[in-house]
């Protein structure tokens, strides 16, 4: 166990001539900015539905794993957790999705490597995975085969941001609203959140948050009609 281990730290300082074949990166970094929908444009929106949003972001394509599954792999295992991304590439000249995250995990030293997957029937299941613990890259069937999904991946980044309006409801002549800001490129929680309120007695109306500026032409508790004027 210790010999083997002494081993792959041997490998790893051998330099170039005892590298893997490298894995080519296929995904495409791209800016994506936009407000939705289009300024003056008529929307309507229901109860619990988003009403505005605004935003900036680098993304790359991608996909991500629909559930989670450990398989044994040479003398490790691969763990792939639901939700874990991983993108387009080549290894060996053979169309792959690989992770960045350290996929592979080896029983004397823990995770240290990523795995790349291929689905060789195109049916949307990853049939097969790769990884590389020493000089060689190891190609094994899995089973059972694992589902995944296209997806588009947020990159993180100081400058990311996305501001949504959330219509919650009108009733006794009060409008609900809920503001979410996601700053950095983390869209799954919000930084900040509030819960607004407008008193409305007739349609149309022209209601304010921030620069942002909306004429509500219409609501109910189910859904509202509305032009957003300005942007956050």
């Amino acid at each position: 166990m210790l010999y083997r281990g002494l081993l792959l730290a041997a490998v790893a300082m051998a330099g170039a001539a005892c590298a893997p074949a490298p894995i080519i990166d296929k995904s495409n970094y791209s800016d994506k900015s936009g407000v939705e929908p289009q300024l003056g444009q008529t929307a309507q929106a229901p109860a619990g539905a988003r009403m505005f949003t605004a935003y900036n972001y680098w993304h790359r394509a991608g996909a991500v794993f629909t559930y989670s599954n450990r398989q044994v792999v040479g003398e490790g295992a691969v763990f792939a957790d639901a939700g874990d991304p991983i993108f387009p590439a080549t290894v060996e000249n053979d169309p792959v999705y690989c992770s960045e995250k350290l996929l592979y995990i080896d029983p004397l030293i823990g995770a240290y490597k990523t795995a790349c997957f291929s689905d060789e029937t195109g049916d949307g299941l990853f049939d097969h995975v790769r990884v590389a613990p020493e000089s060689k890259w190891i190609k094994q069937p899995l089973s059972p085969k694992l589902p995944y999904q296209l997806k588009d991946i947020v990159v993180p980044h100081g400058g990311a941001f996305r501001y949504e309006l959330v219509y919650q409801g009108f009733a006794d002549n009060t409008l609900s609203l809920r503001f979410m800001e996601y700053k950095g490129g983390d869209f799954d929680r919000p930084t900040v959140t509030l819960d607004m309120s407008y008193a409305i007695d007739t349609f149309p109306a022209t209601i304010t948050f921030r620069d942002l500026r909306a004429e509500v032409l219409a609501a109910d508790n189910n859904k509202i009609v509305y032009r957003i004027l300005s942007g956050f």
